[in-house]
């Protein structure tokens, strides 16, 4: 006969009232599957008995709890589960689903500002998210989240939560994410598009965090494209583009764990250009001994004042080695590579008053590739430390008028 039920409501996922609960095996779980369920276990098989239920939903209860199970974002409204159980369900501003271990294709738009947005409507834990080909995450208030996932590295591969970009995301609201993973794969793959506002983080990663970037990154000032901390393994791949208009910005950073695995190379291979001023194309800190190395093609534009410059390869930790085999091309009152042990074989190319390589201690090896500086005291290799060797075996000078290939104001 007929049953009515009510689901109380709760503030937090672990006070939510639930409906429904279902385990996986990996596969699908759309209407289809969703129908199969009802009928096998409220049912004979063949139809089910859940039409007979009524369900109330409280504010702040919860449909559904699925486990280890593959979702398209269209199949999991309430409107999808009542025709697909047969259930009457009633309420609003309820939970649809908590997505457990489980994967999420955002295969519709998602609009954040909008409550109502299927997509705002989860709940989501220790999962992976694809924002498929040709959608759009769109949000214009501050400090939105287009994906985030933490996953608990003691108990699952890194890989249980990958979050993946392959459409576009746009959040123009201050203080926002584009993707965050607390142990995780993250990912903008070469049809994914982001732009972010100002102080807003594109891609952040932590505790041994894979990223990657194939596509196009956008970022307003005070803000961070890729961003890594605390990887003991993983490192920053960057084979896209980057772009910022804005200034006091930071296309790549990198601040590993102390014991980050030797040998780790961070490295970009793909395209930054900054136009504003003030900004790092990368910066790589942290006190472990790594390379951070340029095989692409980093672009600044002028500086304000070569005290507080654009600068290509930052570091400020001298068990960092910077190295360029790609080209570097920066304005006037810029600092091309700035940092200690520095090697070079790529090409720099620096405006008027700016400075190709600034090493602060640490030796400086240039082995091929070609300098070129500009007018106006600008300096081709400048180095301030103690002790400091400076060994050219291979790369060509074009210094401009009134400026200088080397100098050296350090001892020894």
């Amino acid at each position: 006969g007929a049953m009515t039920a009510t689901i109380e409501g709760g503030t937090t996922p672990n006070e939510r009232g639930n409906a429904f609960y279902y385990v996986g095996n990996g596969g699908d779980f759309g209407k289809s599957q969703i129908q199969g369920w009802a009928k096998n276990n409220f049912g004979d098989g063949t139809k089910t008995t859940l039409g007979n239920l009524t369900l109330n939903m409280n504010k702040g209860s919860r449909l559904f709890i699925a486990q280890n199970v593959g979702m398209d974002l269209s199949d999991t409204t309430g409107d999808t589960v009542s025709k697909a159980t047969g259930a009457n369900i009633n309420g609003t501003d309820y939970k649809t689903f908590m997505l457990y271990l489980s994967k999420l294709t955002i295969n519709q738009d998602v609009n954040l500002d909008n409550a109502n947005d299927a997509y705002n409507q989860l709940e989501i834990s220790n999962s992976s998210i694809t924002n498929a080909n040709t959608k759009t995450i769109t949000g214009t208030k501050a400090d939105q989240v287009a994906m985030a996932q933490e996953n608990d590295s003691k108990l699952y591969a890194r890989n249980k939560v990958t979050l993946s970009n392959e459409g576009t995301i746009n959040l123009s609201g201050t203080g926002s994410t584009g993707i965050y993973a607390k142990y995780g794969e993250l990912y903008n793959k070469a049809t994914g598009v982001m732009s972010m506002g100002d102080k807003s983080t594109a891609i952040y990663g932590i505790e041994d965090s894979l990223i990657e970037n194939a596509g196009k990154i956008t970022i307003g000032s005070n803000s961070t494209g890729l961003y890594s901390e605390g990887s003991k393994t993983q490192t920053i791949k960057n084979t896209g583009e980057i772009e910022s208009a804005g200034n006091d910005s930071v296309a790549i950073s990198y601040k590993p764990d102390a014991a980050l695995t030797p040998g780790t190379v961070l490295e970009n291979t793909g395209k930054i250009t900054m136009t504003g001023d003030r900004n790092t194309a990368m910066y790589a800190t942290g006190t472990p001994g790594y390379t951070a190395k340029n095989s692409g093609t980093i672009t600044l534009g002028d500086s304000a004042s070569i005290t507080s410059p654009n600068v290509g390869l930052y570091t400020d930790h001298n068990t960092v080695i910077l190295q360029n085999t790609g080209k570097i091309e920066s304005g006037n009152n810029t600092i091309g590579i700035y940092g200690h042990a520095v090697e070079n074989s790529g090409d720099l190319k620096i405006g008027n008053a700016a400075i190709g390589i600034y090493s602060q201690s640490g030796n400086v090896n240039l082995t091929g590739g070609t300098i070129t500086t500009g007018t106006d005291e600008a300096v081709g290799v400048y180095t301030v430390g103690s002790g400091q060797t400076v060994t050219n075996s291979g790369t060509s000078f074009n210094i401009g008028n009134n400026s200088f290939g080397f100098v050296n104001v350090g001892t020894g």
